[in-house]
């Protein structure tokens, strides 16, 4: 396994390596890709490429660029004329995103496309077709590689459009790297207590990942995805304000499974002020304490 620029083989020096990553593939930008004025943008993709896109997507202007992720072995839709095609895989080999290449060459096959990966088979058939291609470094788990996945899909989106991220991708790097001096990611944790409460808390629960806005819901299901397949935990996520008109009602019976449960709100400023008005009154409904 390789290593994190923090030099622990672990998770841990991974999420710290997340600046470091972001800012050396946003850096190598996507030179290859040839410079337009796309409004709209599909990327296809599953786990980290597809995390990556939302997370993209939930910070981006819609007046500027519209960004959709597919994840599905073909299109539900026939995009439209001018969209860019996206294929992100780290690996090259995740089956549905190859599935999808396929029926953009047959559907589609006279919209731009760009693929990001690491090599394998999609790259070989980008490089067959003469498709641009944005290398990501590779020797490392998929599901730690999403700084890079980030970075070169902001360097792609800011050569085929205008969607602000030369602003956005500087001030995101400051805030990973006050994460890492925040949470000590610069070194390696000693014990398990030196890991976030947060993360104690959740150890024997059922998490329940709830989120208001579009930011936080890309947020929360790729915190999911993580727990999923690092914590080896079920998860379930649900976005306000639907929660409110139907998961609410499943809290009413006192059951062994709500005692296991462990709610996890994830708040940011761009949610609208009747979703933060739901939060409170979700949370007095409830009974929850807050801890």
């Amino acid at each position: 396994m390789a290593q994190g620029s923090t030099g622990f083989e672990t998770m841990w020096g991974y999420v710290g390596a997340l600046s470091d990553q972001l800012a050396e593939s946003w850096a190598a930008g996507a030179p290859s890709v040839a410079a337009r004025q796309a409004r709209s943008v599909v990327v296809c993709g599953m786990g980290g490429s597809a995390a990556a896109a939302e997370l993209v997507s939930g910070i981006l202007d819609p007046g500027r660029m519209q960004l959709r992720v597919q994840r599905e072995y073909g299109f539900d839709h026939v995009p439209a004329e001018g969209t860019v095609l996206v294929f992100s895989s780290y690996s090259g080999n995740t089956e549905e995103t190859l599935s999808a290449w396929a029926a953009a060459e047959t559907n589609v096959p006279g919209l731009p496309r760009v693929v990001v990966c690491s090599g394998g088979r999609l790259g070989e058939l980008a490089d067959a077709a003469g498709v641009p291609r944005v290398p990501l470094p590779g020797g490392l788990p998929p599901r730690a590689s999403l700084g890079h996945g980030i970075g070169a899909l902001c360097a792609v989106l800011e050569r085929v459009g205008d969607p602000g991220l030369a602003e956005q991708v500087p001030t995101a790097i400051a805030a990973l790297e006050a994460g890492n001096r925040r949470w000590g990611l610069g070194s390696e944790p000693a014990t398990d207590d030196a890991l976030a409460p947060l993360v104690r808390g959740l150890n024997g629960r059922w998490p329940l990942i709830y989120s208001g806005c579009r930011l936080t819901h890309a947020v929360s299901r790729r915190l999911r995805a993580q727990l999923n397949e690092n914590a080896k935990l079920l998860v379930s996520t649900a976005e306000l304000p639907e929660l409110d008109h139907n998961e609410v009602v499943g809290w009413g019976q006192p059951t062994a499974v709500r005692e296991q449960a462990r709610v996890l709100a994830l708040r940011d400023e761009s949610e609208s002020r009747r979703v933060a008005l739901r939060f409170a009154a979700t949370r007095e409904l409830l009974g929850l304490d807050g801890s």
